[in-house]
């Protein structure tokens, strides 16, 4: 399904799907419809619980999905680090979504929001490298707090992500 919102006086198009667990538990995920232009669009996935009609909002903002051309830039909310073992795979569902269609996908993730992160996010990082690698693409890692490339370098997860200062950076090696 596709749903449009107004940004901008611009309106950017989501596609949405609905999953029904069998718990009863219904997962709406929203992603933004690809297009050639650099807008910001946002991703997220809501829950709602049975008889509920209330949106989880530390799972609606988990990241903000930017597309630039070919690249896309993953920015998760600082709120990351909270992320749960029962969320990783929605939320690795979010990221991948839209980079399905995409035959090399170019990623950066921007870090500069979260300050630390534990193990569930360090698994969802290694799980999306896997998929953009396995199609040919590259990510890499920006704007990482020192806490952050602390535990990047201790896990030796550096040495897989080449990491930039800043976004910007991060773009330029991409695109050369």
């Amino acid at each position: 399904m596709l749903t449009g919102v107004a940004v901008n006086s611009a309106v950017v198009c989501f596609a949405e799907s609905v999953v029904v667990n069998q718990c009863g538990i219904v997962n709406r995920r929203r992603w933004p419809a690809r297009s050639n232009n650099s807008e910001v669009k946002r991703s997220s996935i809501e829950c709602v619980f049975p008889g509920e009609d209330a949106v989880s909002s530390e799972v609606l903002e988990s990241f903000q999905i930017e597309w630039h051309g070919n690249t896309v830039v993953l920015k998760p909310a600082a709120s990351v680090e909270s992320l749960n073992w029962d969320l990783v795979e929605q939320a690795a569902d979010l990221v991948m979504d839209p980079l399905s269609e995409q035959e090399a996908p170019m990623v950066i993730v921007d870090l500069s929001d979260v300050g630390y992160f534990g193990s569930v996010f360090l698994a969802l990082l290694l799980r999306c490298h896997k998929f953009v690698k396995k199609k040919g693409g590259e990510l890499v890692l920006c704007g990482a707090s020192e806490t952050a490339l602390e535990l990047l370098r201790i896990t030796a997860l550096d040495t897989i992500w080449a990491i930039y200062d800043t976004r910007e950076q991060a773009m330029e090696a991409l695109l050369s």
